[in-house]
């Protein structure tokens, strides 16, 4: 068998890709077949004429990095490519700009896109869609590490979903099932590339598969959780199932009219806002049933660990279910935390500001309609109104006043 230009054969033992697999999963399986020690062996040939890091993988853009690859495994660029999340650049086709310097940033595109050093650049990267340095980084997880679904791993082909990079996905619809982050036993990372699809490569004991945390003792409050992330994979071009399941049950049509990136954009900027509650002041707008699922799915820590954005993507979920009585709650304790915390800004500039118009204002048309209901429902009946509301709210978890909240 002839040597390509790299000096290297192609790989006698070699495997296909299954069905949304991840390029670092399908290098994961031909490392077991050819009882490598390590994955990365593959992307090291002895040769040494051509290397590909690790971190490049989830979004391979190199001309060079293909050639190398699809020679390696037999297979053409289109698998490649379809093994990577430059997949979802078709999906994620905008590029956000910065309010006001929309003129500038095009002026300064234009004139890169005709220098020699783009053109050069450009010549280097494969004549596909490629994602964006800030979608990758925003929407989807570091390079190294994926999340992975127990019940899955356990299939007899074990494999990962490229889709389980994503950062807003936090369950596994077809299982029902919370998707795993961490080893159970030694709470490191789970790193995409690993030889064993199960066993953690860091502590060489936490079995991934180990008790999977199952969503069925917590429905029907938990089907918000479902609904919300079958609504991600509807985003990223995928299709489940079992969407009939539990799409009808959620209250979330606006969001299922959105385009990819508005979708994912409003995501984050909810789960931006999320993030600046304590833990306490979760009680002025959850449900008790609710609160006690977040609660019980973190068993294993002090309390509910508001700054994971697990967690942050399960209480945005739920603000979509009941649509729009959990937003208003929420939007009660938003306002009560501007008039305490905020030292002078006020919510009615606070809120807008992150949540409707700007670059995306479409995204947030519908958000908007039910942020105007609010204002001419319940703003402007003053601050007794807004602290008896969230006091009504506390009094299911017992006898908690508002002022006790810590911000």
């Amino acid at each position: 068998m002839m040597r390509d230009d790299h000096g290297d054969l192609p790989l006698p033992l070699r495997a296909r890709p299954l069905p949304w697999e991840d390029l670092g999963s399908l290098l994961s399986r031909v490392a077991r077949r050819m009882s490598y020690e390590h994955p990365s062996w593959l992307l090291r040939p002895e040769s040494g004429l051509h290397s590909i890091r690790v971190a490049d993988l989830p979004v391979l853009s190199l001309r060079a990095d293909y050639e190398f690859l699809e020679h390696l495994l037999l297979l053409d660029q289109e698998a490649l490519y379809t093994l990577t999340l430059n997949r979802f650049a078709a999906f994620l086709d905008s590029t956000p700009y910065l309010s006001g310097f929309e003129d500038i940033q095009r002026e300064f595109m234009l004139r890169l896109q005709e220098s020699p050093a783009h053109q050069k650049y450009a010549a280097s990267r494969i004549n596909r869609p490629l994602l964006t340095k800030w979608d990758y980084r925003t929407f989807f997880l570091p390079s190294s590490s994926i999340k992975v679904c127990p019940v899955c791993l356990n299939e007899t082909e074990a494999y990962d979903r490229l889709y389980w990079r994503t950062r807003f996905l936090i369950t596994c619809p077809q299982h029902a099932v919370f998707l795993r982050e961490h080893c159970p036993a030694c709470y490191a990372a789970i790193p995409s590339l690993r030889l064993s699809p199960t066993v953690c490569p860091t502590c060489g004991k936490g079995d991934y598969c180990t008790a999977p945390h199952s969503l069925q003792p917590y429905l029907p409050e938990a089907s918000c959780l479902l609904a919300g992330d079958l609504l991600t994979l509807k985003a990223l071009g995928i299709k489940d199932d079992t969407s009939d399941n539990y799409l009808a049950t959620s209250q979330v049509e606006g969001l299922g009219s959105l385009t990819p990136l508005q979708y994912f954009t409003l995501l984050h900027s909810f789960c931006e806002v999320v993030k600046i509650f304590s833990e306490d002041y979760l009680l002025a707008f959850l449900t008790p049933n609710f609160y006690s699922l977040l609660n019980q799915s973190h068993a294993n820590r002090q309390g509910i660990p508001v700054r994971l954005v697990s967690v942050q993507i399960a209480i945005t979920h739920w603000l979509f279910a009941s649509w729009p009585d959990h937003l208003f709650s929420f939007l009660d304790a938003l306002q009560l935390w501007c008039l305490r915390w905020t030292f002078g800004i006020s919510f009615q500039d606070f809120l807008p500001g992150l949540f409707i118009g700007g670059e995306y204002g479409e995204a947030f048309a519908f958000l908007d309609q039910a942020y105007r209901r609010y204002q001419s429902t319940f703003d402007r009946q003053g601050y007794a109104a807004l602290g008896h509301r969230v006091q009504q709210r506390l009094y299911a978890f017992g006898d908690i006043p508002y002022s006790s909240l810590r911000g």
